[in-house]
């Protein structure tokens, strides 16, 4: 692997996870079925890092992140969740029981997103034409940086087996099933960062799933039926989100439905504006 390699964004040839040097592996921030199960219904799928190919219906965002060992272990639980989730519950109504294996595959998908924004280069939001998406692309405010430090830590040492909880860093999942939000859109793939009135959380959409880690949490937003339960929970009770959240929620979506095909391509040639998206904060319809 070259070091300048598009799929490169860490500084050194070592596992992000387990630390050791090691040949990396391509590794999906989010599980690549997510991005197949779409592609062949949309053709807005953008790849980017990978801008001057961009519209490209091919794959969703993929980097040099771990060993071989490290990747075969989240792999797991990513099939856990495939196999255990999805074929059961296609209508996303009827409740499914899940096992201590599910935070384990919310803290991957959460350690890989603040992963990925931590190493990959800045986002440039001067350069989105869109500025009404600009708000959902978002960097970590500086003051946050070294919560955002501890986060990441936390979720390593779990993901490793050095550490039996996720402290104060937990883990929520919220199910998308046509009825919660307004503009509720559920054949979108992106990842990005919630932060606002104190609360910030990395937030992985995943068709009808989104996973949201927390570094800091508002004792004044009430959540309800998300968070998941490090033992044993069930996916398909009522679940009640934050009002703030909510709004910022029914936007990005109105958002993401209303970028056409047609505006994605006439981007394709502005590299420079392209690069706003290099931080991995796109989304992919």
């Amino acid at each position: 692997m070259k070091p300048n390699h598009k799929y490169s964004i860490l500084p050194f040839n070592q596992c992000a996870l387990c630390g050791i040097n090691s040949d990396l592996k391509l590794s999906h921030i989010i599980p690549s079925y997510f991005g197949k199960s779409i592609k062949g219904k949309c053709q807005t799928i953008v790849d980017a890092l990978n801008p001057e190919k961009t519209p490209k219906p091919q794959d969703i965002t993929k980097v040099y992140l771990l060993c071989g060992e490290c990747e075969g272990k989240i792999n797991k639980w990513e099939t856990l969740f495939r196999n255990r989730i999805m074929p059961k519950n296609k209508s996303i109504l009827a409740p499914v029981i899940y096992g201590e294996w599910m935070l384990r595959f919310a803290v991957s998908i959460s350690w890989r997103v603040l992963t990925y924004l931590k190493y990959s280069k800045l986002h440039l939001t001067d350069h989105i034409s869109n500025k009404e998406f600009e708000k959902f692309v978002p960097a970590i405010e500086s003051d946050s940086h070294k919560e955002a430090e501890k986060a990441l830590n936390v979720w390593k040492d779990f993901l490793m087996g050095n550490r039996n909880d996720v402290g104060i860093f937990k883990q929520h999942i919220i199910v998308l099933n046509g009825e919660n939000f307004p503009h509720e859109y559920s054949n979108a793939v992106g990842f990005t960062i919630f932060q606002k009135n104190g609360i910030l959380t990395t937030h992985a959409l995943m068709k009808h799933f989104i996973i949201l880690g927390f570094i800091q949490e508002s004792s004044s937003l009430e959540w309800e039926g998300t968070e998941i339960d490090p033992i044993r929970g069930e996916l398909g009770k009522q679940q009640k989100i934050p009002e703030l959240y909510f709004n910022w929620l029914a936007d990005m979506f109105q958002e993401i439905e209303n970028s056409s095909l047609t505006e994605w391509q006439s981007r394709k040639n502005q590299k420079d504006m392209i690069r706003a998206f290099k931080s991995g904060n796109g989304f992919y319809r």
